[in-house]
């Protein structure tokens, strides 16, 4: 830990022994537009709310983000899934 974290923490009064840091782990949950530009490349889960073309979950390849949309590619098909219908996105992590 800094010195200087450490020494605000003892002013405070914080009890910083059992303070924890923690990173979003492997499966990351996208919740910006930014995300949705920053792991273009990855594989991601999408759960779509209310449905988009009749889909309600998909998982595909991470295009980006482009006009207030997600775009993902599938096997078939390149799907552009409004921001706002986006109830859930993740990345699938890889091994």
């Amino acid at each position: 830990m800094s010195d200087v974290i450490q020494d605000a923490l003892l002013a405070a009064g914080v009890p910083f022994e059992h303070l924890e840091v923690s990173s979003p782990g492997m499966d990351r949950v996208l919740t910006k537009p930014d995300h949705f530009v920053r792991f273009a490349g990855d594989n991601v889960k999408l759960t779509i709310a209310p449905s988009v073309d009749g889909l309600r979950k998909l998982s595909g390849l991470l295009v980006g983000f482009d006009n207030d949309a997600v775009v993902v590619k599938t096997d078939d098909k390149t799907h552009r899934i409004p921001y706002a219908h986006v109830a859930r996105a993740r990345v699938v992590p890889q091994f």
